[in-house]
C-alpha cells in the first residue's frame, strides 16, 4: 500500500470513529434527555401531588380550627349562660370543668361519667336525659344546677365541689367533711 492510500485509509478509519463516537455521544444525549424528561415528569407529578396534598392539609387544618373555635364559643356560651342561671362563680364552674374532663365535651370516665361536666349515669340514670348528655349546653345546666343544690347543703363551693366530685353519696362515704373542709379551704 501507498502512502495515500494509507493516508486516506487512516482518514477513513479516523472519520468512522469519530462518527461512531458522534452516534455514541448522540444516543448518550438522547438516553439522557429521555431520563431527564422522565424525572422532570414524575418530579413534576410529584410538586403536583405534593401541591395537592399540602391543599389538602390547609382546608383540614381551617376546617378543625373552626370546629375548635365552634366547640370552644359554644362551650364557653353555656358555661356563662349556666353560671349566670345557677349563680354559680365562673372561676368555680371553669375549674369543676377543667378538673372532671379538660374541656373534653365527648369525654367519657372507665366509671360512667359522661361530658364536661363527668356526669355519672348510676347516679342520675333516672333524673339526666341521657339522649343529651354529651351536649355541652345540657350537660353544663344539669351539672350546674347539682352544683348548685350542694351548695345550698354545704354553704361554701370548696365543700360544694367535694360533693359533686363524690356524688350523692357525700355523707356516707369515707370522705369526712372536716377532712373536706381543710383540703378545699386550707386550714
Amino acid at each position: 500500500m501507498t502512502n495515500e492510500k494509507r493516508t486516506i485509509a487512516g482518514l477513513l478509519l479516523l472519520c468512522l470513529c469519530a462518527i461512531g463516537y458522534n452516534i455514541s455521544i448522540i444516543i448518550l444525549c438522547n438516553d439522557q434527555a429521555r431520563q431527564r424528561e422522565s424525572l422532570e415528569a414524575n418530579y413534576g407529578g410529584a410538586v403536583d401531588r405534593l401541591a395537592t396534598a399540602q391543599e389538602t392539609l390547609k382546608i383540614m387544618a381551617n376546617e378543625i380550627h373552626s370546629l375548635r373555635m365552634y366547640d370552644f364559643t359554644h362551650v364557653m356560651r353555656a358555661i356563662l349562660r349556666g353560671c349566670e342561671t345557677y349563680k354559680v362563680p365562673v372561676n368555680v364552674a371553669l375549674s369543676l370543668i377543667c378538673i372532671e374532663s379538660n374541656f373534653d365535651p365527648g369525654a367519657i370516665s372507665n366509671g360512667g361519667d359522661y361530658g364536661l361536666l363527668q356526669i355519672n349515669k348510676r347516679t342520675w340514670e333516672a333524673t339526666a336525659d341521657w339522649s343529651q348528655i354529651l351536649e355541652p349546653s345540657y350537660n353544663i345546666n344539669f351539672g350546674l344546677s347539682i352544683l348548685k343544690g350542694y351548695f345550698a347543703r354545704a354553704g361554701n363551693w370548696a365543700m360544694a365541689a367535694a360533693m359533686y366530685n363524690r356524688g350523692k353519696n357525700f355523707e356516707r362515704s369515707n370522705h369526712p367533711r372536716k377532712l373536706s373542709e381543710s383540703i378545699f379551704m386550707g386550714k
